[in-house]
């Protein structure tokens, strides 16, 4: 499937329909292969110890893949999340991005998958 929004693109739309949360993300990178998005860490997103939360680690997943299901099917403000899970294998750090990955992305639907990395910097 064609790329319908590029970075620059999905980094106009968060700002324009999700301003209220568009300053805690940065859209890295957008293409076929799917979206990388980062989650620009500060004192709320932490829990004791200085370990990212649960709720924010489940944000970036869910904004990563409502992305890079845009990036696919274009601006569709009101498209929404139907279901979503999440296993958390190690304690999240603070230094972690998300790679959000469009595998199917359809008229009706679409299914995804994100997977934490470590950034390339630290």
């Amino acid at each position: 499937m064609d790329l319908l929004m590029d970075r620059d693109a999905l980094a106009a739309f968060l700002q324009r329909d999700f301003a209220e949360v568009a300053p805690d993300f940065s859209v890295d990178r957008a293409d076929v292969a799917g979206v990388d998005l980062r989650l620009r860490v500060g004192a709320g997103h932490l829990r004791p110890g200085g370990t990212v939360s649960g709720p924010s680690i489940f944000a970036l997943a869910d904004v990563a893949l409502y992305l890079a299901i845009l990036s696919r099917i274009g601006p569709v403000a009101l498209a929404v999340t139907t279901n979503a899970s999440i296993d958390f294998m190690r304690k999240p750090a603070a230094g972690c991005d998300l790679q959000g990955a469009a595998v199917e992305a359809g008229k009706d639907a679409g299914c995804g998958r994100c997977s934490g990395v470590q950034r390339r910097d630290q």
